[in-house]
């Protein structure tokens, strides 16, 4: 995929999702336990304020939020794992590819 995309992309979050793409079974396969994978899905609106926060400067690409915009996005993750008897480490949070 790298070789594939690589002349005619230039955006590197968007070359990444296509070698993503193009590993898939295979991430899925070595995430998976006994078969399943133990996912948590980001809602959309969590996902959009993720997705607005990031930053790409020369030294790579940063997550900016502001600490209250962190907080609440940190106290939904952990709301959300707290009802679930699955070790952290084994759990894979879902976005799109939007």
């Amino acid at each position: 995929a790298l070789a594939l995309w690589s002349p005619r992309e230039k955006d590197i979050i968007t070359l990444v999702e296509h070698v993503r793409g193009a590993l898939g079974r295979y991430i899925c396969h070595k995430f998976s336990y006994s078969g399943e994978i133990k996912a948590i899905v980001i809602s959309p609106e969590i996902e959009d304020r993720i997705r607005d926060g990031v930053r790409p400067t020369a030294g790579g690409t940063f997550l900016n939020l502001d600490a209250s915009e962190a907080e609440m996005i940190l106290d939904n993750f952990k709301l959300a794992l707290s009802g679930i008897n699955i070790p952290i480490k084994d759990i894979i949070l879902l976005g799109s590819v939007a």
